[in-house]
């Protein structure tokens, strides 16, 4: 342990690896970038530190995931196919891999999606035990989005993506909301707060959105900032 490393006492607690969730469709504007976008403040602070969208109908996902990676934006790291592939049939194994390269080439992406390709059977998943929850949301995640030498579990050489819950998440899967901190490569995020904690203390920006609450019975409708008074 390095001279002088700050030690924050997790004893009783439990350690999971980040989370990832392969089936994120962020809610995202368009055209004009929202470098406060709720869905990715929830994700993080839900233990969610990879998303991989399978169909973001738009390739402005990749420039949040650029904002992201430079810390521009607070959020977990972005995978995404782009625009997803229609009713495409492929008849040579040449005709996907010219798709693919074009792909990866315009929107450096190793991920795509193609609906209707071939014939599907229909899988039917029966009910799983909170272990077997985990491991789909983090080592089989990390799998499915070619990143398993990175992401998935804890351990030496792989990036410092965890999660530190108040309960254990073997006894009930509810308790995977119990969420006291939330790390993402080694930075230390307050998980009710996400203000940061390490490696240096740093209050959460408020979002422009945080103040947007329904007005209270019989109370003068809630202004938008930049609104006048109300009539």
């Amino acid at each position: 342990m390095p001279a002088g490393a700050r030690i924050i006492d997790v004893a009783g607690k439990y350690l999971i690896p980040g989370l990832i969730d392969v089936q994120a469709h962020w809610d995202i504007r368009r055209g004009v970038l929202d470098t406060e976008n709720s869905s990715a403040l929830a994700s993080l602070a839900y233990g969610v530190t990879t998303i991989r969208d399978p169909q973001s109908f738009t390739p402005d996902l990749f420039v949040y995931g650029d904002l992201i990676e430079s810390g521009e934006v607070l959020g977990p790291r972005v995978f995404t196919t782009g625009r997803g592939l229609f009713y495409l049939d492929f008849q040579s194994l040449d005709e996907v891999r010219t798709t693919l390269t074009r792909y990866h080439d315009k929107y450096r992406t190793h991920l795509i999606k193609s609906y209707m390709v071939g014939n599907r059977e229909q899988r039917q998943w029966g009910g799983m035990t909170p272990a077997e929850v985990l491991r789909v949301a983090t080592v089989n995640g990390a799998e499915a989005i070619g990143m398993a030498t990175d992401l998935g579990s804890i351990e030496s050489g792989k990036l410092a993506d965890l999660v530190v819950l108040d309960r254990n998440p073997l006894s009930n899967i509810r308790n995977m909301t119990s969420i006291r901190y939330v790390m993402k490569t080694g930075v230390l995020y307050r998980g009710e707060t996400l203000d940061q904690v390490w490696p240096k203390a740093v209050p959460l920006h408020q979002p422009w959105w945080s103040d947007e609450r329904p007005p209270m019975a019989g109370s003068l409708p809630h202004r938008r900032r930049g609104q006048g008074p109300p009539p």
